[in-house]
């Protein structure tokens, strides 16, 4: 609570100094994510009477990289492409037996974004960004099971999503060419679709309104000649 306030109050505190991002400068923003969370579980083994430890996890990563050019003063187009992997792995024990067998789940998305920025700059050094961005993406993803009485493997159907997202950003200048953002939250929604094994069509959508002030996500940015055009230079 303390720190959505704190927010609140820079972001109404803030008074526009000049023009920061000045027209016709062109930027480059690239970044990488990478999560994975662990957790053990016990399964039961009637045959021993004893619990075994089973682990599973999840991870993703995430590889984006872009480019866009200031129209006008603050003001940026451009087009970001991203690349992302989403692995899940659940380890459980067979019935009856002592094996243990292992579900893998693998999701990959391959992303068009263009997108929209106004930079609202609270001092030279920092800014509020609002960003609006449009992703199209194009996905597939594979089902594997290692171990056990049956392994297989079995390739997912491939889809297709599209969304429209509001992202709110802080962003940085340690050099008057470079940036660090912080991307804090974001409000809109997407949908996706994609044909099962019998042609049907499946459909997934979703409305999200979410801040993670705690847990933000990184990206750098490079502007070409920015400090050049700068009035003050």
């Amino acid at each position: 609570m303390k720190t959505t306030i704190l927010t609140l109050v820079f972001i109404i505190s803030c008074t526009s100094v000049i023009a920061q991002i000045p027209q016709s400068t062109w930027m480059a923003l690239g970044g990488i994510c990478f999560d994975n969370d662990k957790s053990t579980n016990y399964g039961y083994y009637a045959l021993e009477d004893e619990f075994i430890e089973l682990q599973s996890s999840n991870s993703e990563f995430a590889l984006k990289a872009g480019a866009g050019f200031a129209f006008a003063e603050d003001q940026v187009i451009g087009l970001k492409l991203g690349h992302q992997i989403n692995r899940s792995t659940v380890e459980q024990l067979v019935s009856g037996t002592d094996e243990i067998e292992t579900r893998i789940s693998t999701d990959t998305r391959l992303t068009v974004t263009p997108f929209y920025r106004y930079y609202y700059f609270c001092a030279p050094a920092f800014a509020f960004i609002g960003q609006l961005r449009v992703p199209i993406a194009v996905t597939g993803g594979n089902f594997e099971v290692e171990g056990g009485p049956n392994p297989s493997s079995t390739e997912q159907p491939g889809g297709f999503g599209i969304g429209a997202w509001l992202n709110p950003k802080f962003a940085w200048f340690p050099k008057d060419n470079w940036s660090l953002e912080a991307g804090i939250g974001r409000l809109g929604f997407y949908t996706e679709g994609y044909d099962d094994s019998n042609n049907n069509r499946i459909k997934d959508s979703q409305f999200s309104a979410k801040l993670w002030l705690f847990q933000p996500r990184l990206t750098f940015s490079y502007y070409f000649g920015r400090a050049e055009k700068l009035p003050l230079n």
